[in-house]
This record gives C-alpha cells, structure tokens and sequence, in this order.
C-alpha cells in the first residue's frame, strides 16, 4: 500500500503481509509470541500433583521415582532426603533454542504413607515461571502404581482434591503463605490468637527454611501444604525467618502442648 510510512513494519500488498527486515525480524516477533504464550498459565491446567503413597518409605519412593523419570529421559540434577529435581531440555523453534524445565519431587513420610508433591517450572534465563505438570502425570501415576498397587485409572490428584487452587485453610497452624522473594516465601496472613502468632510470626515475615530444610526450591502453595503436614505429623516446628533484614527463629509447639 503506498500509504504506509517508510518507518511502518509492514508492508501490506494484495493479502500477504511481509514484515521488513526479512527473517531475522520475523524471528524476534515469534520469540517474543512464543515467550507471552509460555509465561501464561494454561487455563484449567494444573501447577502441583499430590498423592499419598501407602505403605511405603521415602527411601523406596525415592528408588522407584529415580528409575521411572531416568527412564523417560530426564536427567537427575540434585537428590537429598526428601526431594528430588530432574531438569529436561526441549528445543524451542520459536525462541532458537533450548528450553530447560526442572521438575520437583517433594517427599513426606507420615506414619507407614509417604506424600509426594510434584510441581514444575521452566528456566526462561533470568525467570523461572511455573509450568503445568499436565504431562508428567502418566509418569506419577506409573510411580503410585509400582509402589502401592493403585490401578492407574484410580489415581486422582489430591491438591485441593483436584479441584483449582484455593485460599489455603489457616484453622489448624494460623499461617497463610504468600508470594516468593528472592530470600524465601513471604506469609500472607497469621491468624490472630493462632500458635503461629504467639510463636511471634507475623505477615510481611520471610520464611527461609522449616525444621532447618530450606524453603528455596518451594512454591507457594507446595510449602503451605508442607508446612501443615509437619504440623499434622506432631512435634516443635522451628521456623527461620527474615524480618527486616535480621534472620529469627519462631518455635511453635505441638498443637497438643
């Protein structure tokens, strides 16, 4: 069209459009296409998968998940008592590239059962962004069935019974988790007249590790539900925090002291 300004990046004619600057152009447009579709949550898709592993310890749950992740090709990036992280690149058309995801499996031993809490983020360089754990449930449920026999259409997530993630309870410890910061997971909420409070907890506070595990590689909503299945499994928890700069530590004894 001759009414187009020289500096207008397109140039219509007939019913094509070309974009100026050729490939290399057209290129950056779809990276940065590509990363907007990436960063947004799908609709409906789900961020974390619990399940409840009966009968069984973390020492064999952590055997069976070693096995069944490395042999859908993803690479163990670190292992400790109760977590596991496997990393998996994908190449990437549209960025021209490679796109690293890591995916988190969280362990907690209750009495004989085990919980599993699997979440997952993308590594976008200087971002990481959680990522729908959509496609890696054939492989959690694979898991649940080689450790306690559930036959795999009975497998259901347990996160909020698989319903969309709500306002997490704050009736049995009084303490609501908020968003991460670069030092840990900011509380929401502390309840008035809740354990959490007298121990001296208060929102605003920078929770940085639990019972001296390291709150780092937690989301949100993964370590509110960490936080209060310590809490149901009995005993002191000890929360290190962050308030105005200064590390502290709360105490909070057994709801039944």
């Amino acid at each position: 069209m001759s009414g187009c300004a020289e500096t207008d990046p397109f140039v219509i004619s007939r019913s094509t459009v070309h974009i100026k600057g050729g490939y290399d152009r057209m290129k950056k447009i779809l990276a940065g296409l590509a990363l907007a579709l990436l960063v947004a949550a799908p609709a409906g898709a789900d961020a974390l998968y619990t399940v409840t592993l009966r009968n069984v310890t973390v020492a064999q749950t952590q055997d069976v998940i070693l096995d069944v992740m490395t042999n859908h090709k993803f690479t163990i990036e670190d292992v400790d008592p109760y977590r596991i992280t496997f990393m998996k690149t994908f190449s990437d058309v549209f960025m021209g590239g490679a796109r690293v995801t890591r995916s988190k499996f969280n362990l907690l031993q209750r009495d004989d059962n085990v919980k599993m809490i699997v979440s997952q983020v993308d590594d976008l360089g200087t971002m990481r962004q959680a990522r729908s754990i959509d496609h890696l449930i054939p492989y959690i449920k694979e898991i649940k069935n080689r450790l306690d026999g559930t036959p795999l259409d009975q497998i259901v997530n347990e996160t909020n019974d698989g319903a969309a993630p709500t306002r997490p309870k704050i009736e049995t410890l009084g303490i609501v988790m908020g968003e991460r910061t670069p030092r840990g997971v900011a509380i929401q909420a502390v309840a008035e007249g809740s354990r959490a409070e007298t121990a001296g907890l208060m929102a605003g506070d920078v929770v940085t590790e639990i019972n001296g595990r390291s709150v780092a590689d937690f989301q949100p909503q993964a370590l509110q539900q960490f936080i209060e299945e310590k809490d149901g499994a009995k005993g002191t928890l000890y929360v290190g925090f962050l308030r105005d700069g200064t590390l502290k530590l709360a105490v909070i004894p057994d709801k039944a002291q």
